[in-house]
């Protein structure tokens, strides 16, 4: 027990004793309450302190305390001189009982005064001569600011009786009597210990997952899907700090690790996705961790952390093999009719299946373009593959289909090219614009654009793909995919193992007024702030708000001023508590704008995306409702109110979510709580934990969150 005095400085104790010249003798005891209601010495007392005071006194080693330190510490002394502690320490007694003292129940300890004036005397009347001179007190008792109560818990030794070691899935049950015969004892078997005998270092390092496989592979080429614990499905934030890199290896016959060029799919073990890979003709079974392998050997892959770390380990769900990544998507096989020719200016025609993904459109004319126009084509579709980075160079044959409807009739089929508009096309340009949403095709008016020739159902669609978008991932859940539409080749059965995710609908009418003006502006690069958080919302539409913050940069689990760095804050579409983006579309969000970011920026590595970091807020209320008897539902109503009122997207006043440091005021907080169906009044409304304020200040990053909110009936 440490108790914190008001100590008596020089200046004090000269003002208390200038008249006098005193002894003061100060005895205390310490005592415990014993179960039987008996007070009880405690910690061998009494302890005697005497204080020598002199009228005379100028230093303040003039004044002598005959006590050791343990004795200053008991009696409430300390060392005069200033502020001080007292420090008394025991142990508390076995028949030390809960006892009721003035109708308090607990475990008593007390220090009881044993002398006739402990801290000094009462003033006095003293006469030099017939003259009275009074001599005023000489109290110097012990001014209490702070007691802190601490405890260290000993036992006596226990023997152990077993031990049980669990290294690497290797579980050993030491044998007894433990520590016989001066035996000693190894618990912990490091990796390296498993290596094969002669091998040093074999997996000694830094750490990794092991894959092991029964059989070869051959020559194949492997996809492994990794599924990784969704950190937001457990409650975890994304860390800032992930800067981890991984090396893939195999093993040798030569006992040795050798790297594997993959294509990662996981971002280096941070989200969900597949690991590519030629599978190596040397690989070599070997034996590791015998006790999770019964002694068998196996081809051994890893990927070992070679430089930086994990904000919080990735945690793996499971690991599939023969997974292939695919679209949620309509293919149609063969030609879709889209139109008759009528030759009427800008034709308009509609695609049924919406909204479309891909295809190109096939018109059936008189006779076959003349070499110009073929080359034209030719040279256009080249421009469009590049620009898709396609290295492939289009022939003729691409762009102009012959074939035979029957002896001797010919079919000329010819490859339009799709343009966003008419303004650079000509009037013998094979062109036609489309609204990929809608599924509207429409054609030229001969001054921009060729129309297309007359003709019943010469106007086709080939590889028509329509599909994606939001629906698509709702419809998409795990194991919705049950069967092939057409057999192949040594496969047994297919499933999807998770959902479909990154399907985006459109832009609204709302949106387009948003996007639209900035899209103009920024033309597609990331200058100024505000480019990087609409080039981001334009392009991801799983995205549903951006912050960017510039000159700033993760350090430390903290963001931290840095020049020249950029740092968008990503909050995803969701119904969650708080939305939380996967790691994979940060990754994706970080590699696009490094490639739109200005040329001065440093875009392989001072460009980051990261999480939004929420504060929750949780209310106490007390509410009166309209009918006792619905009190339950009540509650239940108003706790689902504050939720919707709180969600950083869709809560607020309006539902269209909270800004970024946007305070919260008590008075909106009542204000949801009585329009809600049921309660008559608000009794009391607080803001958990800061009670005594009306407004609950959110920093300017961070953005608010339903909290765990308690409301009372009454």
């Amino acid at each position: 027990m440490t108790i914190s005095l008001r100590g008596y400085t020089l200046a004090d104790l000269q003002a208390i004793f200038t008249k006098h010249v005193a002894k003061i003798t100060t005895t205390v005891a310490w005592q415990y309450l014993a179960a039987d209601g008996t007070w009880r010495t405690l910690d061998g007392g009494p302890f005697t302190h005497v204080l020598d005071a002199n009228a005379t006194q100028a230093q303040l080693s003039d004044f002598t305390q005959t006590a050791t330190q343990t004795v200053k510490d008991r009696t409430l002394f300390g060392t005069l001189g200033g502020a001080t502690t007292a420090s008394i320490t025991f142990v508390p007694p076995a028949d030390a009982a809960l006892v009721k003292v003035n109708g308090v129940s607990s475990r008593w300890i007390r220090g009881v005064l044993r002398s006739q004036q402990p801290y000094g005397t009462d003033g006095v009347l003293k006469f030099n001569g017939n003259t009275p001179d009074p001599v005023g007190p000489t109290y110097i008792p012990p001014v209490i600011e702070k007691i802190e109560i601490s405890y260290q818990y000993k036992t006596s030794s226990v023997p152990l009786d077993r031990m049980t070691t669990v290294n690497n899935f290797e579980v050993v049950s030491q044998p007894r009597p433990l520590f016989a015969n001066a035996q000693t004892i190894t618990p912990f078997v490091a990796l390296a210990g498993y290596a094969p005998a002669g091998v040093s270092a074999f997996l000694a390092g830094t750490p990794g997952l092991y894959l092991g496989f029964d059989d070869p592979f051959g020559t194949a080429f492997i996809s492994i899907f990794l599924a990784l614990v969704d950190r937001t499905a457990i409650g975890q934030s994304t860390p800032l700090g992930d800067s981890a890199h991984v090396l893939w290896e195999y093993l040798t016959p030569a006992l040795a690790w050798k790297p594997l060029d993959v294509v990662d799919g996981t971002s280096d073990l941070t989200a969900s996705g597949i690991v590519g890979f030629q599978a190596p003709n040397d690989s070599s079974a070997v034996t590791l961790f015998p006790q999770a392998t019964s002694s068998r050997p196996f081809y051994w892959y890893r990927a070992r952390l070679v430089s930086g770390s994990y904000g919080a380990p990735p945690r793996l769900a499971a690991v599939l093999t023969n997974t292939v990544m695919a679209d949620n998507r309509q293919t149609v096989r063969t030609d879709w009719v889209l139109a008759s020719g009528s030759g009427d200016r800008g034709q308009q025609a509609t695609i049924l299946r919406r909204p479309v993904l891909a295809g190109d459109i096939w018109v059936r004319e008189n006779e076959v373009p003349s070499d110009g126009e073929r080359q034209q084509l030719v040279d256009e579709l080249t421009e469009r593959l590049i620009e898709d980075g396609v290295t492939t160079s289009p022939s003729l044959d691409d762009v102009v289909f012959k074939r035979f409807a029957g002896t001797p009739a010919q079919e000329v089929w010819v490859r339009w090219l799709r343009v966003p508009n008419f303004r650079a096309s000509g009037p013998r340009s094979r062109h036609y614009t489309l609204e990929a949403p809608t599924g509207v095709v429409t054609f030229g008016d001969g001054e921009g654009g060729l129309i297309p020739p007359i003709g019943k159902d010469n106007i086709v669609v080939r590889g028509l793909s329509s599909g994606g978008g939001e629906q698509a991932n709702r419809v998409a859940g795990p194991l919705a995919i049950k069967e092939l539409k057409t057999s192949l080749p040594f496969v047994d059965k297919i499933f999807n193992f998770s959902s479909a995710v990154g399907g985006t609908d459109s832009w609204t009418i709302d949106q387009t007024f948003d996007l639209g003006p900035q899209a103009i502006k920024n033309r597609g690069r990331a200058v100024t702030t505000e480019d990087y958080e609409w080039v981001t919302l334009a392009t991801f539409g799983q995205v549903a708000r951006v912050k960017c913050l510039p000159t700033t940069k993760p350090s430390g689990g903290i963001l931290a001023f840095a020049p020249g760095a950029v740092t968008v804050i990503v909050v995803p579409k969701g119904t969650a508590r708080t939305p939380l983006p996967p790691k994979g579309l940060l990754r994706r969000i970080e590699t696009f704008l490094r490639s739109r970011a200005l040329g001065a920026i440093d875009a392989a590595a001072d460009i980051y995306a990261l999480p939004p970091e929420y504060l929750p807020v949780a209310i106490v209320a007390s509410i009166h409702p309209r009918r006792p008897e619905e009190a339950s539902v009540v509650q239940r109503r108003v706790v689902q109110a504050l939720e919707a009122f709180f969600h950083p997207l869709t809560g607020g006043e309006r539902g269209d979510g909270w800004p970024f440091g946007r305070d919260v005021y008590i008075s909106e907080v009542f204000a949801v709580i009585e329009r809600t169906e049921g309660v008559d009044h608000v009794v009391s409304a607080v803001f958990a934990n800061h009670a005594s304020i009306t407004q609950l200040p959110v920093d300017d990053n961070k953005l608010i969150a339903s909290g765990d909110h308690q409301i009372t009936v009454v």
